[in-house]
Formats: C-alpha cells, structure tokens, sequence
C-alpha cells in the first residue's frame, strides 16, 4: 500500500510566505557591508596670512608625549592634536629675517575619555543617554630671540574644549566628533596666538 500525504493549499502558502519573511533579512544582512569611513580631510591653515617673524629660523619642537594609555586617546584620533598643534606652525610662522630664532614648542596635546556616570530612573532607561565626555587641550609656546641676544620675547597660549556624545555613537560618528574637537580648539588657539603674537612679540614681526 503507498500513502501519500498532500499539503493543503492554504497552508503551504503560509509556509511559502513566511520562508520569504525569514530569508529576506538574511540575504539583505550578507549583502550589506560596513559604512564607508567618514572621509575627513587634514587640518591645515596655509590658507591663512603667514606671521612673518624678524628671526634666520623657526624650530618647531614636539615636548608633548602622548601616554597612549586609558583615559588618554590623543593618540587614537583621526587627525592627532600634537601634529596638527605643530602643522599650524609649518603653515603660519615664516622666517623672514637675518639673524635670530624663533622656537615654537607643542607641550601639551592631550585628549581623555570621561565615562559618564547613568541615571538610574526610570526615564533614563527610555532615552539615550550621554555615555562619554572627551576633554581636549592644546597649549604651545612661542620664544623669540635676536640674533644678537639683546632682544627677547615668548608667548603662552591653550586653548581647550569637551563634548559629550551619547550611548548610541557609532565608531564612524565618534571620529568625526574627535576630528571636530580638534578642529574647534585649534581654532581657538589661533585666535589666541594672533592675538598675543601681535601684543607682546610686535617688535618682532614684520
């Protein structure tokens, strides 16, 4: 005796659906691939009018080391605060003397990650809540000296900034705060440095 077991129409175009329902995100999840790094240009500022100094040389220094280790991420952002501290020497301050030097010198360019600490409410639970706190600082200094050595002057300047980012950041979204960051203090620092350049080293600039 053969026995043969048939499907009723109705159901098996159920099963036909919901093999469809399954396998749709499964082939949608191969398919997919990770988002493009965000594309972030470097951080320069030739742009900007050159500072030309009364000086044979400028020597750019680095004394700022990052540590490389928790809380400190200088070293993990996608343009590092030390280089682009230094970059803005590169770009703006010009010899255009004889004799004399001027010495610029990155001594700070640390950055920290701040875990921040959650709300235990209720509320907090349905919401994104800020998860992290990066810290920015950038200071350098400025010495001018002539070549004869009777003539002397330096400047100061740090400028810093913070920003919060939420629970929900993605990697990809992360760089761009870092790089942001970087690129707002930086521009505070410029101002800074103009700023006090022209004050106290007037007698240098030309």
């Amino acid at each position: 005796m053969q026995l043969s077991i048939t499907t009723p129409r109705p159901l098996l175009a159920r099963l036909l659906c919901l093999v469809r329902l399954v396998s749709l995100p499964l082939l949608a999840a191969a398919c997919s691939s990770p988002p493009p790094a965000p594309q972030l240009p470097p951080l320069t500022y030739n742009a900007l009018p050159p500072i030309r100094l009364d000086v044979a040389q400028v020597q750019i220094d680095q004394s700022y080391q990052a540590p490389g280790t928790a809380p400190h991420i200088d070293h993990l952002f996608p343009q590092i605060p030390a280089q682009v501290a230094a970059q803005w020497a590169r770009d703006r301050l010009q010899a255009a003397g004889q004799s004399g030097q001027a010495v610029y010198t990155v001594t700070d360019a640390s950055a920290t990650d701040t875990v921040l600490p959650r709300p235990q409410s209720f509320s907090a639970m349905l919401t994104d809540e800020q998860s992290n706190r990066y810290d920015l600082n950038i200071a350098v200094r400025l010495q001018v000296t002539s070549g004869d050595g009777t003539r002397h002057g330096a400047v100061q300047v740090s400028a810093n900034r913070s920003q919060t980012v939420s629970e929900k950041t993605t990697p990809e979204q992360r760089e761009v705060v870092w790089y942001q960051l970087t690129q707002q203090t930086m521009n505070d620092l410029n101002v800074k440095l103009e700023r006090d350049i022209g004050a106290h080293l007037a007698g240098f600039l030309q």
